[in-house]
């Protein structure tokens, strides 16, 4: 097993570790590189929201916060945050393909890297169920509208994706 996880570590970096004595244990902290290979999404009782960018910690729990607390009326967002560092920098397409067969929910929620970095930390919100692989971006304080609507199958995701403002964000109905 040691010799397979050497060559994948050499295959996918080339000539960067030739001089380093690569092993599981040390590969992900030394060369910022997961060890497990992400075969699927994990069950799950909510829709997910996986995080994908590992910048800052506390950032995260900063966001997840927002985006697992009760807004206007006490409506919130039921949904499980997936923070694990097998998923990072995955691509919204990969994501789609991870969501093949099993995943349940008909969408599925991003905290990528443009999360992190604007001012409103929107989350990306991906169709697994008519157009698969559309997306838009939602505010969190807006979370709770797309998940329980969706959930319900009470609205479509088309819906929201029309209701987004011209930059893609969904800010709610007006």
């Amino acid at each position: 097993m040691m010799n397979k996880t050497r060559n994948t570590i050499f295959t996918a970096v080339g000539f960067l570790i030739m001089s380093f004595s690569v092993t599981p244990k040390n590969c992900e902290s030394m060369l910022n590189i997961p060890t497990e290979i992400v075969e699927n999404l994990p069950d799950s009782k909510d829709p997910l929201v996986i995080r994908t960018f590992f910048g800052n910690d506390k950032d995260w729990h900063s966001v997840s916060e927002k985006l697992t607390k009760s807004y206007e009326m006490g409506f919130k967002a039921y949904v499980e945050l997936l923070d694990d560092r097998r998923f990072r920098n995955l691509t919204p397409e990969e994501i789609v393909e991870l969501s093949k067969p099993h995943y349940k929910h008909t969408f599925i929620f991003v905290a990528d890297s443009l999360t992190f970095s604007n001012s409103e930390n929107t989350v990306l919100c991906i169709d697994l169920y008519n157009e698969i692989g559309k997306s838009f971006r939602v505010i969190p304080s807006e979370m709770w509208a797309v998940e329980n609507n969706l959930s319900i199958a009470n609205m479509d995701f088309h819906e929201f994706y029309e209701s987004c403002d011209a930059d893609g964000v969904f800010r709610g109905f007006e």
